[in-house]
């Protein structure tokens, strides 16, 4: 991903600034690209459980739920032994009830042994600037709506504190 920012940087536009704006440019690029990529599972070897991104939600891509298996570590350690399938046990004692649900839908390649880092913005899973933009306006939406909603939640319980006798 790298690579294609560098490519569309080196255009007409990227000649007529210095090269600190440059490097601004391509950082911010990055912390997008790190905010939406996430791992498609192949193996579920290189994938991390808590470290990494790779359930298909763009606002929900990543494990809330406590580490609590030692045992597991990586997405193939929720595999049934030697298949490339999720062990439904394993998913239930290791997440919420909710995210093991989420997890046990997410796609597992039969034709790829590879895990590969996608962005799931575009068809063809290339990063665009269209999609970043997207992505963010996505987020802002989805943070606007969760500080509404527990405001209101917030609201809901004083009024109830305030109505109860003392």
């Amino acid at each position: 991903m790298k690579e294609q920012i560098w490519a569309r940087m080196q255009g007409w536009k990227a000649k007529l600034l210095s090269q600190a704006k440059k490097e601004v440019m391509i950082k911010a690029a990055w912390e997008v690209i790190e905010k939406g990529a996430i791992w498609w599972v192949g193996s579920g070897q290189q994938i991390e459980v808590w470290k990494h991104r790779w359930l298909p939600d763009p606002c929900y891509n990543k494990i809330i739920s406590p580490r609590a298996d030692s045992t597991v570590s990586r997405v193939c350690d929720l595999f049934c032994t030697n298949t490339k399938t999720w062990d439904t046990g394993k998913l239930a004692a290791t997440f919420y009830p909710g995210e093991a649900e989420i997890v046990s839908r997410v796609h597992i390649s039969a034709a790829c042994d590879e895990d590969l880092l996608v962005w799931p913005f575009t068809i063809d899973a290339s990063y665009s600037v269209r999609s970043a933009y997207r992505l963010l306006a996505l987020e802002e939406e989805y943070q606007s709506e969760f500080i509404h909603n527990n405001r209101a939640e917030v609201h809901v319980e004083e009024t109830l504190e305030n109505s109860v006798p003392q």
